[in-house]
């Protein structure tokens, strides 16, 4: 997402979605092997969400943020379909943000003489547009600063449509299902936005079984 300011406070269908789906700890995790196939033991308790919620007019927040086991590992997830290589710096500013928050809750020591123990990072935007000749990795120094040193380096992994049926892949295929931008509904409870944004998706995309097994959750969301 966008810093606040630079946006009026709305969802769309497309953010309402990945920001609902991926907040269930089943499609979370699904996600998580998605980006590392290689853990074969990573269960759904081994996941915590740590995404930015913002209240303040002046805040930010982002799509998904979620800790690995135990907090070895921060992973931070941004979904955009207009192609801006500023997703580096929101995503830096999401990162610091984040980190802020994880020292304050673990009541970090950052000015005394140990050193401090923090997740290691992970940044990802899932880019739903067409790759082009779009990069696989975003470098902050390479798209900012390319001539001479710089201080900070700051790297953002673009992951675009493949030819798997993963969930990334899913979101990706809904994304671009036809007219789904013009009519996404917008209602006055986030809870019934999120009923109607699935019921697009389940109507209109063709969606592994396990999203289609979130009928019963949209069906019960939007008879409250």
């Amino acid at each position: 997402m966008v810093l606040c300011t630079e946006k009026s406070m709305k969802y769309t269908v497309k953010d309402t979605v990945f920001r609902n789906l991926f907040s269930t700890k089943m499609y979370l995790l699904l996600m998580y092997k998605a980006l590392h196939p290689e853990d074969e033991e990573i269960r759904e308790e081994d996941l915590k969400i740590v995404t930015l919620e913002s209240i303040l007019l002046n805040g930010i927040y982002n799509d998904l943020g979620f800790l690995v086991r135990d907090n070895r590992l921060l992973i931070l997830v941004e979904a955009q379909s207009t192609w801006s290589v500023n997703i580096i710096i929101r995503s830096l500013l999401y990162l610091a943000n984040t980190y802020y928050e994880y020292f304050v809750e673990h009541n970090t020591q950052l000015y005394g003489p140990g050193k401090a123990k923090f997740p290691k990072p992970e940044l990802y935007v899932i880019y739903t547009g067409e790759r082009g000749n779009h990069p696989d990795v975003l470098s902050f120094k390479d798209e900012f600063f390319p001539v001479g040193d710089c201080c900070l380096e700051v790297k953002v992994r673009v992951l675009y449509l493949g030819d798997t049926d993963n969930i990334i892949d899913q979101y990706i295929g809904f994304c671009r299902v036809p007219g789904m931008a013009r009519d996404a509904p917008m209602s006055s409870t986030r809870h019934a936005a999120t009923a109607e944004a699935m019921v697009i998706v389940l109507r209109r995309s063709r969606f592994s079984r396990s999203i289609l097994a979130m009928r019963r959750f949209v069906s019960a969301t939007r008879s409250s």
